[in-house]
């Protein structure tokens, strides 16, 4: 995350045990000039080597900074800045603070951001909760609730990513829509997660649902945040985990589309086991395989939210 700051008078800052980081040279700010200015921007990150950073002060650390006004310029979203409905856009983006809750505190609806709108926006159903604070920060818990979007979204042509922190350790059944769901009478698609134990010994996750044979397996990832892409084109069905590539399965005709109604369970919401965990964060990226540099732009975006490695 990243927050530019603009000064209007000579600079001179102190963190709150007063030792004093910068005085007129500015000689911490790197790209600033060492005479003293009256008017300055300046870019604070996590990794940035000043400003009490580099005394071994956290981000949040208090800093008094005196003789000017200093203001805060809103930090840009990379993923907002994609937003729309055609090629290399994103229709989708549903995120825990999107949330909307009911009177009795529990999440009713998360409001898509994407470019699509309320069309994609999810209604929960089932047994509706507050947000889950049980991974130590806010998700939506789904276990006796599910999603349902607003209208079936294709999954053919299209980049899905999905930030989620998954509890079932078994089979569980992810999303999906029933025959017709669009009413143009497609078949009835279900994406459920497959346990198996790769020829080495380790338990690994398969995808079925999507085309035969599907991309190759990716770890289990059981409690832990993991960002899962699924890319479904003609020519093949890509997979990621946490932005490694796996082998590639076939492709799926977009004649042929694949729906999804249902985010954490069956379609049917009765098929068992469903889908268990917390889910962060959910985007579709519009693609034909030629959008690699913004999905790239979404999984850091998505990656940082959760404190996962990037790669």
């Amino acid at each position: 995350m990243q927050f530019t700051y603009t000064c209007d008078a000579p600079l001179h800052c102190r963190t709150s045990d007063t030792t004093d980081l910068l005085t007129g040279t500015n000689t911490l700010i790197p790209g600033v000039a060492a005479t003293s200015p009256t008017s300055i921007s300046f870019t604070l990150t996590r990794d940035a080597p000043y400003f009490g950073f580099l005394l071994g002060y956290g981000p949040s650390a208090a800093i008094s900074i005196t003789g000017f006004t200093i203001t805060r310029q809103a930090a840009t979203d990379p993923i907002a800045a994609l937003y729309g409905t055609g090629m290399g856009q994103i229709p989708m983006d549903l995120r825990i603070e999107n949330a909307v809750l009911d009177g009795s505190g529990n999440i009713a609806r998360v409001t898509n951001k994407g470019g699509a709108g309320a069309m994609f926006d999810a209604v929960l159903g089932g047994t509706l909760t507050p947000p889950d604070t049980s991974a130590g920060s806010a998700a939506i818990g789904i276990g006796s609730n599910w999603m349902d979007l607003s209208t079936p979204a294709n999954l053919c042509g299209v980049r899905l990513f999905v930030l989620a922190r998954r509890t079932a350790t078994g089979q569980a059944y992810f999303a999906g829509a029933l025959a017709n769901a669009a009413g143009d009478g497609a078949a009835q698609f279900v994406l459920r997660y497959l346990h198996t134990a790769a020829p080495d010994g380790t338990l690994t996750t398969t995808l079925s649902g999507v085309p035969t044979p599907p991309p190759g397996s990716i770890p289990r990832g059981v409690n832990v945040w993991s960002l899962i892409e699924l890319e479904i084109l003609p020519a093949q069905t890509r997979l990621w985990y946490n932005g490694m590539e796996v082998a590639p399965g076939a492709g799926q005709p977009a004649a042929s589309p694949l729906y999804v109604k249902t985010i954490g369970a069956h379609p049917n919401k009765t098929s068992t086991p469903a889908w268990t965990g917390q889910i962060d964060a959910i985007v579709s990226l519009i693609t034909d395989g030629t959008q690699d540099a913004r999905a790239d732009t979404i999984r850091q975006a998505l990656l940082a939210r959760r404190a996962t490695a990037r790669v």
